[in-house]
């Protein structure tokens, strides 16, 4: 029986994509606990949801962008890349936005 016909093959995929982006969520706390710099609970937090959602996304787009990628690039190793910099376009995108929003210091005027 070929793995996509097998009963719950959804709810494994689903588990893997989850074990993935967990995986790169860890990766980016650990390198932020050794640069020394002190992380928030809020901070890991939105470092694991950031993963997990662009991992999630990604293992939703896969079916649909498969034909256009490279041999290679199976469903992990596409969750794996969308999560690692899933995480890191939602960093630069509030750090843009913080700084296009910010309010003025009242100490410049």
């Amino acid at each position: 029986m070929p793995p996509d016909n097998q009963p719950n093959q959804q709810y494994w995929d689903l588990f893997g994509v989850l074990i993935i982006s967990a995986m790169s969520a860890f990766i980016s706390v650990g390198r932020r606990l050794l640069r020394k710099t002190n992380p928030s609970i809020m901070w890991v937090l939105t470092e694991f949801c950031a993963a997990i959602l662009a991992g999630y996304l990604a293992s939703g787009a896969y079916p649909d962008l498969k034909d256009s990628l490279p041999k290679g690039v199976t469903l992990p190793v596409f969750v794996a890349v969308c999560a690692h910099f899933g995480g890191r376009f939602f960093q630069h995108a509030e750090s843009l936005i913080e700084a296009k929003l910010q309010k003025p210091d009242p100490k410049d005027k």
